[in-house]
């Protein structure tokens, strides 16, 4: 399997149980984590859990939000090109 070192990641649903595990993998590996998760307790904890990581508060069920994710991480990171790593452990697909 391909180095995920320094990779950067795109991972929808952190907050959530396999999420949260799929970030403790991806954090051993050394990818630069972009994570997601609904507002609130579990979503301030993943920023304690992952402080090298960046955040996105996200409610997935919300088009406008998952909009507003597209364009935040556009400005943060860069339009994501084919060799991007992206990850969709929510409940629901985009």
């Amino acid at each position: 399997m391909e180095s995920l070192k320094g990779k950067k990641v795109l991972l929808v649903g952190a907050t959530g149980g396999i999420g949260n595990a799929a970030a403790k993998l991806l954090a051993s590996s050394q990818a630069q984590l972009f994570l997601t998760g609904r507002p609130g307790e579990k979503f301030d904890q993943l920023q304690l859990q992952f402080p090298d990581a960046n955040f996105f508060s996200l409610d997935i069920t919300d088009a406008g939000a998952v909009d507003e994710l597209g364009r935040g991480y556009a400005q943060k990171v860069g339009v994501p090109d084919r060799k991007s790593t992206r990850l969709n452990s929510s409940h629901s697909s985009v």
